[in-house]
């Protein structure tokens, strides 16, 4: 009897997994799709600090000081992305924590964005990264764009990071650490003209 119960509950569970597992191919096919190569390809580490990167740099000098990374770069459909040029590389952590994708952005030939995509349970571990590098934030925002609010710290003549405030709630979605270079926050106010957004602590 109490084997027939376990037999019985064992398969229902395995009938509830691979419902869950279809569900999640139908709804969020990209989502798993990413998640599964990250799991399953041998991708390098990235380790940087912010404070690194340069506005000077062209797409040659980004590669010459990442080497160890391979790197897709791709001139930006209108409206697509950020600035006139991306560059991503598949990453499997960034300085020692869960990480996906390190991706830089160019405009008029030089490096002006950078983004780093964290999978749904690194959230924590770069917070705390985070904060033991670069101190407590320099601002918050109480509801951001897409209701993703973010911390941000300003890095001065280097330029701002900004990262996810909160966990996903969807496992399958993902947190990202933003760099602005100083050009881009001249030319869009980083921490500034966000009435009713941005709280400096």
């Amino acid at each position: 009897m109490i084997r027939q119960f376990i037999l019985r509950s064992l398969a229902l569970l395995g009938v509830s997994v691979v419902a869950i597992v279809a569900w999640a191919y139908v709804a969020f096919p990209e989502a798993v799709r990413e998640y599964r190569l990250y799991l399953l390809e041998d991708r390098p580490s990235a380790n940087f600090r912010f404070e690194e990167l340069s506005e000077q740099w062209t797409e040659s000098d980004l590669k010459l000081h990442f080497s160890l990374l391979r790197f897709d770069c791709y001139t930006n459909a209108e409206g697509r992305y950020l600035d006139d040029r991306s560059c991503f590389a598949d990453i499997s952590a960034y300085n020692a924590s869960p990480a996906m994708t390190a991706s830089f952005f160019f405009s008029q030939g030089k490096l002006n964005r950078a983004a780093v995509i964290i999978p749904s349970w690194g959230h924590q571990a770069h917070m705390k990264n985070l904060r033991e590098v670069y101190g407590k934030p320099t601002a918050w925002q109480r509801k951001g764009a897409a209701d993703v609010p973010l911390y941000g710290w300003d890095l001065g003549n280097s330029g701002a990071v900004f990262y996810n405030r909160k966990r996903p709630t969807n496992p399958l979605n993902s947190n990202g650490i933003f760099w602005s270079s100083a050009r881009a926050c001249s030319k869009e106010a980083c921490f500034q003209n966000l009435p009713g957004s941005y709280q400096s602590y």
